[in-house]
């Protein structure tokens, strides 16, 4: 990962600050690096630290929180911890509390329940949790590896699977990786409004090597490639995005082949998580237009 200057070390140490967290992982442009950003400004210049926290209890967690730290929270704190968790249930599970300074460093830092965390990875209920763990994160707490790892295992593999459902026969690693940062954004108002419409590629292009070890080898594992995976790119061949790093990197530019055979596609459609099958089959089943899918003899089981 290409991790902001002095800040890796410090979030390590970070949440003794707060009550203990079972998960707990940092993301976005103030701690993973992005094309656009001067990193050697001046702190107060700097973006903000993102940080997701999962907690086995929410109401324990902001009553003790509440205790230690409650000038973290808005005027909502008011009203108690039970209705800060109550509000944290609402939508996406998930709680912030913004413009905090701890040890120096301005984060944001995001509560949700570690069962919740768990089912989104694996579901995508919301995506908005496991949106951002489609993209490299730094790591700060995993009280629970092993189960954290198969759930997180799953969000990526059904990241991977949506970014092949809508990428041609042949395309760059490029295309991959912005494919799959794109998902968490779709949809989202503030692309192009408050945030920078370059904001996927800037993603990418400079964490490359991240992107590469948390998707090529799930890529080895698809049944819908061919037994030639990832190629270095040959002159002879042009794509489009086929610029796949950053000047300091020296990953060679790869393009990728997969199979877009009826087979193929059923296959990935009936590999995606049940939040987004239940979505497709209330779509196919409100629309006329789709309705003779059902006769087709790759007919997809969702």
């Amino acid at each position: 990962l290409v991790m902001r200057g002095p800040v890796r070390d410090d979030l390590h140490n970070l949440l003794s600050s707060l009550p203990p967290t079972t998960f707990a992982f940092a993301y976005g442009s103030g701690v993973i690096a992005q094309q656009g950003y001067n990193y050697d400004a001046l702190p107060s210049t700097l973006p903000m630290v993102d940080i997701v926290m999962a907690v086995d209890d929410p109401l324990l967690w902001h009553r003790a929180n509440m205790k230690e730290n409650k000038h973290h929270y808005s005027s909502l704190a008011m009203a108690g911890p039970r209705f800060i968790s109550e509000v944290q249930e609402s939508a996406a599970g998930i709680y912030y509390n913004p413009y905090v300074e701890l040890k120096g460093i301005k984060i944001k830092y995001g509560v949700i329940s570690y069962r919740r965390l768990c089912h989104d990875l694996s579901h995508w209920d919301s995506l908005y949790v496991s949106g951002r763990l489609h993209k490299p994160t730094l790591l700060l707490h995993d009280c629970d590896g092993a189960t954290m790892s198969v759930h997180q295992q799953e969000n990526l593999h059904n990241a991977l699977t949506t970014a092949l459902l809508v990428l041609p026969e042949t395309f760059s690693e490029t295309q991959l990786y912005m494919a799959i940062s794109s998902i968490s954004y779709k949809g989202d108002l503030r692309m192009g409004i408050a945030e920078n419409p370059h904001k996927v590629r800037n993603i990418v292009e400079r964490n490359m090597a991240g992107f590469r070890s948390m998707y090529l080898p799930l890529l080895a594992s698809s049944p819908s490639f061919q037994p030639v995976l990832a190629e270095p790119l040959p002159p002879s061949l042009t794509l489009p995005d086929t610029t796949t790093a950053h000047a300091t990197d020296t990953l060679v530019p790869l393009y990728i082949t997969q199979r877009k055979s009826p087979e193929c596609v059923a296959h990935l459609l009936g590999s995606l998580p049940s939040t987004v099958k239940d979505n497709l089959r209330r779509y196919h089943n409100n629309h006329e237009s789709y309705r003779h899918l059902r006769h087709d003899r790759h007919h997809v089981s969702l």
